[in-house]
């Protein structure tokens, strides 16, 4: 981890060493924690700024893929970390195929009832549209058309219920 012209770390050498640890923890056969899981994907989407090599934002993709994919929906906070940090690293990959796994769970989270998903997925999905993949050329305005369709039908035939 040593910088060879001194004794401070270097920044590649600590993302590389992050990258495998967390690598390691979210193995299927590890059961961690939820709450270190939660940590993890806090860890890896603000780590993922610092990422220069093509093979740590690959391991975010195929890693956090598999984990959105076995993870209860239920757990709806991990559920939108996953999916925010997924969207990064496909739009910095350019990967259609990750991105067509993607955008199921995406609609899926614009049409569920907790807010913290679909924040999540209008803001993962601003990563998706600014990368302009061909998966998403189409499929994923007509699904925020649905959205904001849904969304201002509500706000016109139910006014706003928390004003006091």
């Amino acid at each position: 981890l040593l910088d060879a012209t001194s004794d401070n770390p270097d920044i590649l050498s600590c993302l590389h060493f992050l990258v495998d640890l967390f690598a390691e923890w979210t193995l299927p056969e590890s059961n961690i924690p939820i709450t270190l899981l939660n940590q993890i994907i806090n860890s890896v989407s603000q780590l993922s700024d610092m990422f220069q090599k093509t093979h740590h934002c690959q391991w975010m993709v195929d890693d956090l893929l598999r984990i959105l994919i076995s993870h209860p929906l239920e757990d709806s906070i991990v559920h939108s970390k996953l999916l925010f940090t997924l969207s990064k690293a496909i739009s910095l990959l350019q990967a259609d195929k990750a991105g067509e796994k993607l955008l199921p769970f995406i609609e899926e989270a614009l049409n569920s009832n907790f807010l913290v998903l679909q924040q999540a997925a209008l803001n993962g999905s601003f990563y998706l549209l600014e990368s302009q993949l061909s998966c998403f050329e189409g499929n994923l305005v007509g699904v925020f058309d649905d959205f904001l369709s849904k969304k201002l039908e509500n706000d016109i035939t139910k006014p706003n219920q928390y004003v006091a």
